[in-house]
């Protein structure tokens, strides 16, 4: 169904491009921040965000606010590829860093707009369960934080889910996100889905 998004606006990080313009050509106005490739379009926009800063996190939303006229209702955040690599403290650390780091500083900084605006949906797309030591432990941590969100911020209308990519193609990824932002999936938060489950 095109354009399920029409009025939202979604703050993208650290995804590539594609995903950010799914989410455009479905209706949203999109910021992408910190993410691979260019978005265009009246309805887009990047900034540069590091998300591991949670400064950088209330700027984004401060230029959502100043492009679009509203703070984000959507959030998505994407875990960045992680390197074969043994379980050492660092190795650890960046993969938490990219993954359950950058969730919890996005929270923080658009849960309070959602809470005035009484809605809003949150979707963390993961790393690969089945990818390297330190991915896989972030992964299972991004989604414990997930759940825990979904109890936190439910009263106030505000969903929060994950996206386990698998070995799903990009396109089931892009698909999976869109339905968890959108409100077909009204009904589910706190909930971890495999890409490609997800209704089209």
């Amino acid at each position: 169904m095109a354009h399920r998004l029409r009025g939202r606006i979604a703050l993208v990080v650290e995804a590539d491009a594609d995903l950010a313009a799914a989410f455009a050509a479905d209706g949203a106005c999109v910021l992408l921040g910190g993410g691979v490739g260019e978005v265009h379009g009246p309805s887009a926009a990047i900034v540069a965000l590091d998300p591991t800063d949670p400064d950088a996190w209330r700027a984004a939303v401060r230029t959502c606010v100043d492009r679009f006229g509203a703070p984000p209702d959507l959030l998505v955040t994407a875990a960045p590829p992680t390197p074969a690599s043994p379980p050492t403290v660092e190795a650890l650390r960046t993969a938490y860093d990219g993954g359950v780091v950058a969730l919890l500083n996005g929270l923080q900084a658009v849960a309070p707009g959602m809470r005035a605006a009484d809605r809003g949906a949150v979707v963390a797309i993961t790393g690969s369960v089945s990818g390297p030591c330190p991915a896989r432990v972030a992964a299972a941590a991004t989604v414990a934080l997930v759940k825990c969100a979904a109890l936190d911020l439910g009263r106030t209308h505000i969903r929060v889910n994950a996206v386990e990519p698998g070995s799903a193609p990009p396109e089931s990824v892009v698909r999976t996100a869109l339905f968890l932002a959108s409100d077909e999936s009204s009904w589910i938060t706190g909930t971890a889905v495999s890409a490609g489950h997800a209704r089209d």
